[in-house]
Parts: C-alpha cells; sequence; structure tokens
C-alpha cells in the first residue's frame, strides 16, 4: 500500500509529478538552450569581419605581411567550428541529464510509495526495475518502450566513460551517433574525448526522440499499474 493510500496511487504520482518535469526537461533543451546555437554561421561570419574591421582601424592591411585574406577566413572558420563544437557537447551532455533526470523521478515516485524509509532505493534503473518487480509485480523490462530507454542509458555512460562495453553495445544498435566509427567494429572505437564531441554526435532528431522515449516509458509504467491494479 503506498502512502497516497491506494495501490494505484503511484500511477497517478508518476501522471501527475514525473512525466511533468521530464517535459520541462525537454522544453528547457529545445526550447531554451539549443536555440542559443541556431544562428552559428552568422556569428562566424560576423567574427570573420569583425578581423577584418580590426584590421582596418589600426592599419593592418597596408603593413601585414601575411594573406590578410586567408587569416580573417580562418578566424571565422575557428568561430563556427568551436561553436558546433560546443553545441555537439551541450547535446551529448544533454543525452546524460536526460537519462539522470528519468532515473530521479522515477526513484522519486518509488521512493514516495515505500514503507519504510529506511528502503529507499537509489536513482539508478536497476534498482528502479527491480523496486517494481518486487513491490508492484510490474517487470518494467519487459514493456515495449524499454528498449529506448536501455539505448539511452547505454549512451549515457558511453559519453561519460568514452570507450567500453557500453559504447560496444551502443554501436551494434545506433552506429549513426559514433560518426567516423560508424563503420567500425567495437574493439576499435577509441573515444578520446567523449564529453567533447569529437567522437559522438547525437544529433537534435535522436535527443527529441529519447526524450519522447523517456516519457512514454513513464506513461507505459503508469498504464501497467492500473491493469495490475485492475486485475486485483
Amino acid at each position: 500500500m503506498g502512502v497516497f493510500g491506494c495501490r494505484d496511487s503511484l500511477a497517478s504520482f508518476l501522471r501527475e509529478r514525473s512525466l511533468p518535469k521530464l517535459q520541462i526537461v525537454e522544453q528547457a533543451i529545445f526550447s531554451e538552450l539549443l536555440p542559443r546555437f541556431d544562428d552559428i554561421e552568422s556569428r562566424a561570419t560576423q567574427a570573420q569581419e569583425r578581423f577584418w574591421e580590426l584590421a582596418g582601424e589600426v592599419g593592418l592591411a597596408e603593413s601585414y605581411e601575411g594573406d590578410l585574406a586567408s587569416d580573417a577566413f580562418s578566424h571565422g572558420w575557428d568561430t563556427f567550428d568551436s561553436l558546433s563544437g560546443m553545441r555537439q557537447m551541450l547535446l551529448n551532455l544533454f543525452a546524460v541529464c536526460l537519462f539522470h533526470a528519468l532515473e530521479q523521478k522515477l526513484a522519486l515516485a518509488c521512493n514516495a510509495h515505500q514503507h519504510p524509509i529506511k528502503d529507499r532505493i537509489p536513482a539508478a534503473l536497476r534498482a528502479i526495475a527491480d523496486w517494481f518487480k518486487a513491490h508492484r509485480g510490474l517487470d518494467i523490462r519487459k514493456l515495449r518502450e524499454y528498449a529506448a530507454v536501455e539505448q539511452l542509458q547505454l549512451l549515457a555512460n558511453t559519453v561519460k566513460h568514452g570507450a567500453g562495453r557500453s559504447s560496444s553495445k551502443l554501436l551494434k544498435l545506433r552506429p549513426e551517433i559514433f560518426g567516423s566509427y560508424s563503420e567500425c567494429s567495437p574493439d576499435k572505437i577509441d573515444l578520446r574525448e567523449p564529453l567533447a564531441g569529437e567522437d559522438l554526435c547525437v544529433a537534435p532528431a535522436d535527443l527529441k526522440a529519447f526524450c519522447g522515449a523517456a516519457s512514454a516509458f513513464v506513461e507505459a509504467i503508469a498504464s501497467g499499474l492500473e491493469k495490475a491494479a485492475d486485475s486485483m
């Protein structure tokens, strides 16, 4: 029996509290943060033009011994490359944030419906799955939506830790995320800078799909709880 007095109160908790918070995470990513990098090309052009302006202000254009046009272009390209790298880094890290937000919201729901308090479970997908099976008779690993969440977990681990078991498994499932490594065998992957976006290429569409998968997973759990309650 949960702390809210009925067996399906956990389903309500998931829909009314867990889902909205995941949707806030998605909104923050796509409405507040990523749009800041929508104008990378124009900012690179501005940097190139500013280089020319500064050269003119200090009289460099007349006395400069190098190729001023080439250096101005290089300055613009460096700006574009740096901003693109930062955007890719954020996309990679957002996948980590999304997965851990999902774990945290599910663990919070479980712990809010568990007695005694000393048996609180950690915000870890394995512990959460074990809890639902033991306390609600629901094997969330068998839900259709679990496969996408498992991919998200592999991605988060790859972003955090680089090459390893998670990256090898993810490569078989989603080779396109690995860019130049997409045609490599798992034992040839060397994610030199997993957090810097050098070797992982999470696309906005990938992240959007994972956001949808996380919300669908929470809804599937809530529905599964309700079906289990109805059958009793």
